[in-house]
């Protein structure tokens, strides 16, 4: 399927009568949020060269679950968003003053992350 322009509205299940539009995100463009993350992460641990020395000669664990701490959220929800119900205009300035729960949630619902055994729902 053709990701294009077509947006949807999620509804916010902690915000009574709350939604954001949003737009699927395009395989590319998911693996741009993981190739950001990783590259923050890199520069954040470049003084930890013993650690990432023994870590690196270790084969990753096939039982861990993905998170959306494995994406750049930023990027996520700035590729996303086309909208919302909130009294403030839509800018993608603004998506950065969006609270923790509402980005959390959005995510999870963006990227198909599995909480708790069940893909969040929108």
């Amino acid at each position: 399927m053709l990701i294009g322009t077509k947006t949807r509205k999620i509804e916010l299940p902690h915000e009574q009568g709350a939604w954001i539009e949003v737009k699927d995100l395009t395989w590319k463009q998911i693996a741009e949020a993981k190739r950001l993350n990783m590259l923050e992460m890199m520069k954040s641990m470049k003084d930890f060269g013993d650690i990432i020395e023994a870590v690196m000669g270790k084969k990753p664990d096939p039982n861990v679950k993905e998170t959306i701490e494995s994406y750049d959220i930023g990027y996520v929800l700035k590729c996303s968003i086309k909208g919302w119900s909130y009294p403030d205009k839509f800018t993608e300035e603004l998506i950065d003053q969006l609270d923790p729960k509402t980005v959390e949630f959005l995510a999870n619902e963006l990227l198909g992350i599995e909480v708790e055994g069940e893909k969040v729902k929108g």
